[in-house]
């Protein structure tokens, strides 16, 4: 697993890319895996961004499945209004069920100054 911390404005788009490896480093094949990932508050279990509702409010992408490569895309509506610091976590589930946490972390949002009141 990797931690990650990651900075961006309300209302902007975001786009991770995730990368599955092993403990040495070699990559890990994620054919066929679902991939999920949320963002919550901090303090807070309950996702605010997550692929898991209908309709997404992110969306993962599997890039190079054999090389482990999936990108999680999150549309700037869905970070508009946030402002402070969330936490995040991206996982894998394979087709036994079997999950593994990619990545997690924190990620702050600042307020816009070039779109305020526009």
């Amino acid at each position: 697993m990797s931690r990650h911390t990651f900075r961006y404005k309300a209302g902007d788009d975001i786009l991770l890319e995730f990368v599955v490896a092993d403990q040495d480093g070699a990559p890990v094949d994620i054919t066929g895996t679902a991939l999920r990932f949320a963002i919550a508050p901090m303090c807070s279990e309950s996702p605010i961004i997550t692929t898991e509702e209908s309709p997404a409010s992110a969306i993962a992408t599997l890039i190079d499945g054999p090389t482990g490569v999936y990108q999680v895309a999150v549309d700037g509506d869905a970070t508009q209004d946030l402002v402070g610091v969330y936490r995040f976590e991206s996982e894998v589930e394979d087709a036994q069920g079997g999950r593994s946490t990619i990545a997690d972390g924190t990620i702050t949002f600042t307020e816009q100054i070039l779109r305020v009141g526009s």
